[in-house]
């Protein structure tokens, strides 16, 4: 069992299809900020790719990323591997991918609005999903055609 991950917004039914049995073999990529707190680093060895950034309520930045064009699946909570202190952290996942290539392009107006969200300039990561996997596509797909 995993943690799922959303598909695309913008792709079709057979490209969620495809994006979902590849996932079977391929190892999912998310790129975005690992948000890490003001008081202490996660991990010494992430310094430099988190984003400084102390949450305090995960619906109302959620509901931000969502204002910004992001998925409601857009943070997850990461498991962060041989941590000093805490041992997983949020993160605002902009697009997935494998092979660190993303399986749709970031609009450039979204990654501005997520930035200014999270009063950085810094640029997104790569970060390697573990654990992670894409819901059964029927879902998805169902769901979109009810939201129409």
């Amino acid at each position: 069992m995993g943690r799922n991950l959303a598909y695309p917004a913008d792709v079709s039914a057979a490209r969620i299809r495809e994006i979902h049995q590849q996932s079977q073999s391929n190892t999912i990529y998310a790129y975005g900020f690992l948000l890490s707190p003001f008081t202490s680093p996660i991990n010494p060895n992430l310094t430099g790719k988190t984003v400084p950034y102390t949450l305090t309520d995960s619906r109302a930045l959620r509901m931000l990323l969502c204002a910004a064009g992001l998925s409601v699946m857009a943070l997850v909570i990461y498991p962060i591997p041989e941590s000093d202190g805490e041992d997983e952290a949020f993160m605002v996942v902009l697009e997935t991918g494998f092979g660190k290539e993303l399986h749709c392009p970031v609009p450039d107006e979204v990654l501005l609005c997520v930035q200014n969200i999270l009063n950085t300039t810094q640029s997104p990561s790569w970060w390697r999903m573990e654990g992670f996997r894409y819901p059964p596509p029927q879902l998805t797909i169902k769901n979109r055609r009810l939201l129409g």
